[in-house]
């Protein structure tokens, strides 16, 4: 760098800090470990309390487990990454949730096999009054399947259509209550 560009940063009060990040607090952070171990900190604090406060209320905390999830895919394909083992088992002893989409795909599955259970068919209506969210999830899972159907949507994939049937989920209320009326 050029000593005229350098007295222009001077005059700004530039930070000159050579390998260092500032934190989250806008403490002089030295290093991306310690900037890292800062999240790590953070996120285990949130995990343990978990007050049920969003994660999304905290934005620096959310991009950073954002960051880190996309991180694990390039870990786990072999790539590069900063992503060391050593952060992985950090992570997973705080039962960091690698993939939350595929962990609440799991919970509404479990859930819906109870409520087959219960009742005999997984026919949930949406406004489910004991449970809403599955009853939201099984209305969004047939208009994913419509949509997969008509070629419009990859929201629900073939495997999980199966996992899905072999429960006897009806992915037509309409047609299989007329189904059921025709042969009564």
């Amino acid at each position: 760098m050029t000593q005229p560009r350098i007295d222009i940063l001077d005059d700004m009060d530039f930070l000159w800090i050579a390998g260092g990040l500032a934190g989250s607090d806008g403490q002089l952070v030295i290093g991306n470990e310690q900037l890292w171990m800062e999240r790590y900190r953070e996120i285990k604090s949130y995990i343990i309390k978990d007050d049920g406060t969003k994660l999304s209320s905290h934005k620096a905390l959310c991009a950073w487990v954002v960051g880190q999830r996309r991180e694990y895919l390039k870990y786990e394909m072999g790539e590069k990454t900063p992503l060391t083992e050593e952060r992985v088992k950090l992570l997973d002893s705080i039962s960091f949730d690698w993939s939350p989409y595929e962990t609440k795909w799991i919970l509404r599955v479990k859930e819906l096999a109870g409520y087959k259970e219960k009742f005999g068919d997984c026919l949930v209506p949406i406004n489910y009054e004991e449970n809403e969210p599955l009853g939201r999830w099984v209305s969004t899972q047939r208009k994913y399947f419509k949509a997969y159907m008509s070629g419009k949507s990859k929201n629900i994939s073939q495997a999980r259509i199966k996992q899905l049937d072999k429960l006897g989920f009806i992915w037509n209320c309409r047609d299989y209550n007329l189904d059921k009326w025709n042969t009564m």
